[in-house]
């Protein structure tokens, strides 16, 4: 038997709410009927697997994703409430600015800072909860002498389960936003890094790239080569790539771009005001985050983390094929 122990995070499926309400940790809120089907997919997966334990979240959504997987394995369900979705000032609302809680000044102050974030729970405080949970099914494995188990978690992105927003692969942090469903991509100006100012209003009418980055963030390291490969094979057919620096000094971000031969301009957000206006209409938590933007301006996918070729170019594809 190996020594090591797998612990596989299991998100739950997709879940019905039409009216695109962040529910946080509201009741109420199940699988829609393609959500029961990835939850039959994932029991699927894991049939032919030696699992020993699995754990989930108290919300209904997560507990409906665990139990075609229980009755698969033959696994009770261990409750464990520190997998519970992060508390959100927006629980309840609609986030946007149309008809969205972005509307109301009153909701402004807690944008303010992405990176804490500011309008809920801190994320070094979901990573210590989420460490420990891990290390008591880790610790549960050993003594039922098994080495897989499955967590279910009942959280994801910010988007609260859309019906309007689609997965890439397996991967929740990439996502297609459907046609009627895109939010619109704020208009900015700023300057770039040699010095020169730019509008995002003059990439209207092309498909756009554009990835939120800084010298300073370890990720964005990782990815940079990626974004250089997927600008040189759609740069040449009409797509724009654009990158927004946060929190930066011109000296880092240009070394930055020299040494990755990133070739296409980046504006300066030092500030993060340009971060806070998109964080307005798609849930930018972190960086490095990338946003491909349609043609009539509208954000058409996602990745909300380190990008991969496969994934990037999956979301160009629909793009540029759809417009």
């Amino acid at each position: 038997m190996s020594d090591a122990t797998i612990v596989h995070l299991l998100r739950h499926g997709e879940v019905e709410n039409p009216a695109g309400i962040i529910y946080g940790r509201l009741p109420g809120y199940h699988l829609s009927a393609n959500g029961g089907s990835m939850a039959s997919a994932a029991a699927d997966f894991f049939a032919e697997r030696a699992v020993v334990a699995l754990f989930c979240s108290p919300l209904e959504r997560a507990q409906e994703t665990a139990r075609p997987v229980a009755e698969q394995l033959g696994l009770e369900i261990v409750t464990d409430d520190r997998l519970i979705e992060s508390w959100n000032h927006f629980e309840g609302l609609k986030f946007g600015v149309g008809d969205g809680s972005l509307r109301r000044p009153a909701h402004w102050p807690y944008l303010i800072n992405p990176f804490r974030p500011s309008w809920g729970e801190p994320y070094h405080d979901v990573a210590a909860r989420m460490l420990a949970m891990m290390e008591t099914a880790r610790e549960a494995a050993a003594v039922l002498a098994g080495v897989l188990l499955i967590v279910v978690l009942a959280t994801g992105w910010a988007g609260g389960g859309n019906s309007g927003v689609t997965t890439v692969g397996v991967n929740a942090s990439t996502v297609v936003y459907q046609a009627g469903h895109r939010p619109l991509a704020p208009e900015f100006t700023g300057t770039t890094l040699t010095g020169s100012k730019l509008s995002f209003s003059s990439y209207r009418g092309k498909v756009v790239v554009l990835n939120f980055w800084g010298s300073w963030c370890v990720p964005c390291r990782a990815e940079a080569s990626t974004l250089a490969a997927v600008a040189a094979r759609y740069q040449p057919s009409g797509v724009s790539f654009l990158g927004v620096d946060v929190r930066d000094t011109t000296a880092s971000a240009q070394a930055f771009t020299h040494n990755f031969h990133i070739t296409y301009p980046s504006v300066s957000d030092l500030g993060s005001a340009i971060t806070l206006d998109f964080t307005a209409v798609v849930p930018i938590a972190a960086t490095p985050t990338t946003l491909v933007i349609d043609r009539s301006g509208h954000v058409a996918g996602a990745v909300f983390g380190t990008v991969t070729y496969p994934e990037l170019t999956a979301i160009l594809a629909r793009v540029t094929a759809k417009g």
